[in-house]
């Protein structure tokens, strides 16, 4: 899937909007970037194929019962890895074993260590808090306030490119 969205990102953009704004491409790896290790090769990889990419990691950490409850009750109702389960109790049963199997190799992003140095965001319940590490310019204007908007309710997403005014 890396590949695939390094290719997607190779291709060219639309044209240049009539005022001479170049525009970009933005792409999201949705990964279990899970250890250390994984996220350097990540970067590595990415500088090497395309050098003026700039990368930010988005990491969720949720530590609140309720909301980890409600997230795991729509898993159970929406996904299609529980679709045709008969019991709910042995189906969250064996949810809760991914989640303590995914737990045991995790390693959250280090901030005072060898990943000070990478842009990342770090999402606290949900967006109650966040945690900016080397974010600036457009990710500061555009991608801070999208990661503060999510959330698990069901609601409309509007996304909406503003028209083009010329006088």
């Amino acid at each position: 899937v890396l590949e695939e969205m390094v290719a997607w990102l190779r291709t060219p953009a639309t044209p240049k909007l009539p005022d001479g704004v170049r525009q970009s491409k933005v792409a999201i790896f949705d990964a279990t970037n899970s250890t250390a290790q994984r996220r350097a090769s990540v970067v590595a990889h990415l500088k090497q194929v395309l050098p003026a990419a700039n990368v930010v990691f988005v990491e969720s950490i949720c530590d609140d019962a309720a909301t980890v409850r409600i997230n795991l009750q729509q898993k159970l109702a929406n996904s299609p890895d529980y679709k045709d389960r008969g019991d709910p109790e042995a189906a969250m049963a064996d949810l809760l074993e991914r989640v303590r199997q995914y737990e045991s190799q995790y390693e959250t992003i280090d901030e005072t260590g060898s990943e000070r140095a990478l842009p990342f965001i770090k999402l606290f319940n949900l967006s109650s808090r966040l945690h900016l590490n080397h974010i600036y310019g457009r990710a500061a204007k555009s991608l801070v306030p999208y990661v503060m908007g999510i959330h698990i309710g069901q609601r409309p997403i509007w996304l909406v490119r503003a028209a083009h005014c010329s006088e």
